[in-house]
């Protein structure tokens, strides 16, 4: 299902009574500007839904089975969507990007979203269902930025132009990034000066979320798959 049918599909789970839960919470040149303070979610998208549901009632039990809530692709759909609600659980967070000398506008929150969607992706590569996965969760992330960039007076024409260039700044991001895995911190800290802090990061804050990437990395990996893919779980503070 693509991202563009999250809205609709959601919506429909609340009608039919499915239990849901509540989030608790670039370079420059590719992002729109310094002051819009947030990638705001669609209003339809802001809680968890529940992977496995289990209704206490047999006949809507039923009835969900024969909508094809329990499918394989619902349940990657619903997957997904909790999963990057994780990845952007911190970026609207300012004390986030305070406790690491960041400001607080639409280029760093992209770069706070980009780290934790990388380290979702690194989990995933463990999965059997990780490439599909991480398709419906990408899919996400761009139908959100889409959403922003449009609220913000992006043309239609300048549209994948921009996102184009945000999705540059995230491949690029992530490749720094796999390249530092199973490496020393010093790699790690490298890539996040230039791809995250613009080198315009002291050595401190740079150091603090090296040690908070590889403590949430260990997390992930340390997580079983059912957990994991369920996505009722956050990632923890600073």
């Amino acid at each position: 299902m693509r991202a563009h049918a999250v809205n609709r599909v959601t919506e429909g789970w609340r009608r039919q009574g499915v239990k849901v839960f509540s989030q608790s919470s670039a370079t420059k040149s590719a992002a729109p500007g310094a002051g819009e303070k947030s990638m705001a979610i669609p209003s339809a998208v802001k809680s968890k839904i529940i992977v496995d549901f289990k209704p206490t009632s047999s006949i809507f039990e039923t009835a969900l089975r024969l909508v094809g809530f329990y499918s394989k692709e619902s349940k990657i759909t619903r997957s997904a969507l909790n999963l990057y609600l994780n990845a952007r659980q911190h970026a609207d967070n300012p004390n986030f990007l305070k406790h690491f000398g960041m400001p607080n506008d639409f280029n760093k929150q992209f770069c706070i979203i980009s780290i934790h969607m990388w380290m979702i992706f690194v989990r995933l590569r463990k999965e059997s269902v990780g490439k599909q996965l991480s398709q419906e969760v990408f899919d996400n992330l761009w139908f959100d930025a889409q959403k922003h960039l449009k609220n913000l007076g992006v043309g239609v024409l300048s549209l994948n132009a921009r996102t184009r260039d945000l999705q540059n700044v995230f491949y690029g991001s992530a490749v720094a990034f796999d390249f530092s895995l199973g490496t020393s911190d010093a790699l790690l800290a490298m890539a996040l000066y230039r791809n995250i802090f613009s080198f315009d990061g002291d050595a401190h804050h740079v150091g603090m979320m090296v040690a908070y990437i590889r403590r949430e990395l260990n997390k992930l990996e340390m997580m079983d798959s059912d957990t994991f893919l369920g996505g009722m779980w956050e990632f923890s503070m600073p």
